[in-house]
């Protein structure tokens, strides 16, 4: 028996749009030859205008209580098995409810992790408010439907983009341990695009102050943080490593 529940957050969960989606998905197949059915569980976006979940995830049977709990919360979920090798069970989470309470989410990171976010545009809010409604659904799964025959969880957040999730589980639930893996920095795929690299693009700089240059500040900060807040800090390769 496996002696953990791994939560797994990405933005890619059955939602192709880069090289992620291909590395959650193949790992997925690996994680079920080591971990018994339902201790890898998935987390990604149930993004209304993208896609129907009954065209990624195979329903199943069980979860109708914790759904409607997530419902009552405001956070409407779909939880099945995604459509990859390994079938991991997985949650959507439908998220769109919190951009009413958006002041109040990104506000409450500034009082206890110190993100700022006040230069973030829509493409940097929208994944903060997945992460903390990923937060939100991993906590409400944890208490009623893991703990009692689980006593161990582990939540691993991929990118900045769930580095809220990670927040909001090290501030409300600390009996989860967290993992940030970073594919790239935000610093580092800024500076690409602009065509540098290397070494130079610190340049005697603080990150602070460079992140600010190349238009990035917010994205940065929950980088930044959630990286010094995670349990552990993993990079997936010698690059991001050195970038990191």
């Amino acid at each position: 028996m496996t002696p953990f529940t791994l939560f797994e957050i990405s933005w890619e969960v059955a939602h192709r749009v880069g090289g992620i989606h291909t590395v959650v998905a193949t790992k997925a197949r690996s994680l079920a030859q080591r971990m018994e059915a339902d201790d890898h569980v998935v987390v990604g976006p149930w993004l209304l205008d993208q896609h129907d979940p009954e065209a990624v995830l195979d329903p199943v049977a069980g979860y109708a209580a914790f759904e409607a709990d997530c419902r009552a919360m405001g956070l409407p979920v779909r939880v099945g098995r995604w459509r990859v090798p390994g079938r991991p069970l997985t949650i959507l989470v439908e998220f769109s409810g919190l951009y009413a309470k958006k002041n109040e989410v990104l506000a409450a990171l500034w009082t206890e992790h110190s993100v700022d976010s006040l230069t973030g545009d829509r493409g940097y809010v929208e994944p903060v408010l997945f992460g903390h409604a990923a937060g939100m659904v991993i906590e409400r799964f944890w208490r009623d439907v893991v703990r009692g025959h689980r006593e161990v969880a582990v939540a691993q957040a991929h990118e900045w983009m769930t580095g809220a999730a990670l927040l909001y589980l090290k501030q409300r639930v600390p009996e989860i341990g967290t993992i940030l893996t970073a594919h790239a920095t935000v610093i580092g795929r800024a500076a690409a695009a602009e065509g540098r690299c290397g070494e130079d693009v610190l340049a005697g700089r603080s990150p602070d102050a460079v992140a600010a240059a190349l238009g990035v500040r917010a994205r940065h900060s929950m980088e930044r943080t959630a990286a010094r807040e995670a349990d552990v800090f993993t990079t997936v390769s010698a690059i991001s490593a050195a970038e990191a």
